[in-house]
C-alpha cells in the first residue's frame, strides 16, 4: 500500500474509532503525519512536530459494514492534491502533494501547528519539498504505474466493504487485473483514487465516486473470486 492510501486508511480508522459518519480533514492530516512519524516525531525540513499528544492510529476492528464517508472539505482535499501533483509534473498523487494541499484547506490541526511552531503556508510547502527530496530522491520502490492492491486493501483505503470493490469491478467502474496464471484479482492505486471526485455543495456529502472510469479489460463475475 502506498503512503497516500495508508494515510487515507488511517483517517478512516480515526473516524470509525469515534463513531463519526464522516472522515474529516484533520483525520487525513493526522493519518498522514502518523505515516511519516518515527518514534512519535515528524521532521519536515526545519520543522519538527511531536505527535505524542495525539492518538495513535486505532486498530482495525474487523467491522464489515459501510465505512465513514468523506466530509465535503475532505473530498475537495483530494482534488487540490491532484492539482498540486499536476503542477509538480506528476500524474500520481504522492504524500507530499497531499500534505501540500493542506496549506489551502481549513485544518484546525495544521493551524494549531502553525501557531505553536511559528510557520506559514509557504514555509510548510518549503519544508515538505526539502523532506520529499531527502526521503524519496533515491526511492525506486514504487512501480511506475502505481502500487498494486488486493481487493481487501482497496476496500480498506476507500472505507467500503470488499464486496463493493468487486461490484465496481464487475460494473466496469474500476479496472482490474489478474496475476498471470492465478485467479487473484488486483487493482492499481492510481485507478482506485481515480474514483474520487470533489463533492458539489448541493450533492450528497458521501457521493465521492465517479462514474467516468472505464476498464481497460473486461472482468466478469466468474473472473472475480470471493476471496482475493
Amino acid at each position: 500500500m502506498d503512503h497516500v492510501l495508508a494515510a487515507t486508511s488511517s483517517a478512516l480508522a480515526y473516524a470509525r474509532d469515534r463513531s463519526d459518519p464522516e472522515v474529516q480533514v484533520d483525520d487525513i492530516l493526522l493519518g498522514a503525519l502518523q505515516i511519516v512519524a518515527r518514534l512519535g516525531v515528524v521532521v519536515f525540513g526545519g520543522l519538527t512536530f511531536d505527535l505524542s499528544s495525539h492518538a495513535p492510529v486505532p486498530a482495525r476492528n474487523g467491522s464489515s459494514g459501510r465505512g465513514p464517508r468523506y466530509a465535503p472539505d475532505a473530498a475537495e482535499l483530494f482534488d487540490r492534491a491532484s492539482a498540486v501533483a499536476r503542477a509538480d509534473g506528476e500524474a500520481k498523487v504522492r504524500l507530499v502533494h497531499l500534505l501540500a494541499a493542506f496549506s489551502d484547506t481549513e485544518s484546525s490541526l495544521l493551524q494549531a501547528l502553525m501557531e505553536s511552531h511559528d510557520f506559514d503556508g509557504v514555509q510548510w510547502r518549503a519544508a515538505l519539498l526539502a523532506w520529499d527530496r531527502a526521503a524519496f530522491s533515491n526511492d525506486n520502490s514504487t512501480p511506475a504505474k502505481g502500487d498494486v492492491l488486493s481487493v481487501d486493501d482497496a476496500a480498506a483505503a476507500l472505507g467500503v466493504h470488499a464486496q463493493t470493490i468487486r461490484t465496481y469491478i464487475r460494473g466496469g467502474k474500476l479496472p482490474a487485473y489478474r496475476i498471470a496464471g492465478e485467479r487473484a484479482i488486483r487493482v492499481l492505486a492510481s485507478d482506485l483514487f481515480g474514483l474520487l471526485e470533489p463533492v458539489e455543495p448541493s450533492a450528497d456529502p458521501g457521493a465521492v465516486l465517479s462514474d467516468s472510469i472505464h476498464p481497460i479489460q473486461e472482468v466478469t463475475d466468474a473472473d472475480v473470486p470471493s476471496e482475493a
